[in-house]
C-alpha cells in the first residue's frame, strides 16, 4: 500500500538550522534540542517540520551525538524515517543539485562569501551541474558587512544568484536584534524554477511554540530558514526519508553534497 500525500505533503522542505554557540557533547545536545521521546518537545518539532535539515555549529570530538540525535528523532517522529547520508534520493522537479554548507566567521564573512563563487565554479567543473544552493550562517548582515564591500562580493553581484533570504528578513532570536544572518542563497535555471514562490523565510518558532525569549534562547539564538521544492505530480513517494546534514567545522571551510533526486513510478 502506497500513501497518497497532499501537494504541500509532496513539496521538498530544506532547512538551515544554526545551533547555539557553544561545545557540545551528547549530554547537553540532548538538553538543547529537548531531544526524548515525549511528544512536544520544541527541538523535535523543529527538526521533524524538515526532510532536509542542514544543522550547524554541532561540536561533538566522540562521533556519538548525531547518531544518538538521528535515532531519537526516529522514536519521536514514527511516521517518517531520518537518517544522514551525503548522498541523498528524493522526488522533485529538481533532479540533480548540489548543496553547500557554509558558516562564515564574523570578522571575514565578505571576503569567505565571496570565495564561495569560487567553490560554485569548483562544483561546475565537477559534476557538470549550475543546480546549486548555499546556505548556513554566512554572517551576511549588520555589522559584518559594509554596503560598498557586499556589492564587490561575486556571490551578490552576479545576477544569476538568487538570495532567498532577503536582508530585510530578521533570523536572530533576540528582539534587540533584527539581521539576516542566515541566508539560502540558489543558482542555476532549473532550480530557481523549482522553487515554491514565496516559501523562503525564517521560521519563528519562539511565535511558533509561544515561547519567551529566554525559553527560545535555550534552543537557539537563530531562527531556523528554509524553503520549498516543487514536487513531480506524476510521481509519488511511498517511504518518506528525512536527511539531517551536520556541519561540524566552524570557520574556513565549507561541506559540499550532492544530491540526485530520482523519479520512479508508483504501480
Amino acid at each position: 500500500a502506497c500513501y497518497i500525500p497532499t501537494f504541500n505533503e509532496l513539496s521538498v522542505l530544506i532547512g538551515l538550522f544554526c545551533l547555539k554557540n557553544f561545545r557540545l557533547t551528547y549530554r547537553n545536545l540532548s538538553k538543547q534540542l529537548c531531544i526524548s521521546a515525549q511528544p512536544g518537545k520544541t527541538g523535535q518539532k523543529i527538526l521533524s517540520r524538515c526532510d532536509l535539515c542542514l544543522i550547524q555549529e554541532v561540536r561533538d570530538a566522540k562521533g556519538e551525538a548525531i547518531p544518538t540525535l538521528v535515532k531519537d528523532l526516529n522514536s519521536f517522529d514514527k511516521s517518517h524515517a531520518y537518517t544522514y547520508v551525503e548522498t541523498i534520493k528524493y522526488y522533485t522537479v529538481v533532479k540533480d543539485f548540489v548543496l553547500v554548507g557554509q558558516h562564515t566567521c564574523p570578522k571575514t564573512a565578505m571576503k569567505e562569501i565571496d570565495e564561495l563563487y569560487t567553490v560554485f565554479n569548483g562544483i561546475c567543473k565537477k559534476w557538470k551541474t549550475e543546480n546549486v544552493v548555499i546556505l548556513g550562517d554566512l554572517n551576511a548582515a549588520c555589522s559584518y558587512i559594509t554596503i560598498k564591500g557586499f556589492r564587490a562580493v561575486r556571490l551578490r553581484s552576479d545576477p544569476k544568484f538568487r538570495w532567498l533570504i532577503g536582508d530585510e528578513q530578521d533570523t536572530t532570536v533576540r528582539q534587540k536584534t533584527h539581521c539576516a544572518y542566515d541566508r539560502i542563497v540558489i543558482h542555476g535555471r532549473e532550480m530557481i524554477s523549482g522553487i515554491v514562490p514565496d516559501s523562503a523565510k525564517p521560521f519563528n518558532f519562539k511565535e511558533e511554540f509561544h515561547l519567551t525569549e529566554d525559553e527560545a534562547l535555550e534552543v537557539s539564538d537563530h531562527f531556523p530558514v528554509e524553503v520549498d521544492l516543487k514536487p513531480i505530480h506524476r510521481y509519488l513517494l511511498c517511504t518518506c526519508v528525512r536527511i539531517m546534514l551536520f556541519s561540524f567545522l566552524i570557520c574556513l571551510t565549507c561541506q559540499v553534497y550532492r544530491l540526485s533526486w530520482q523519479r520512479r513510478n508508483v504501480h
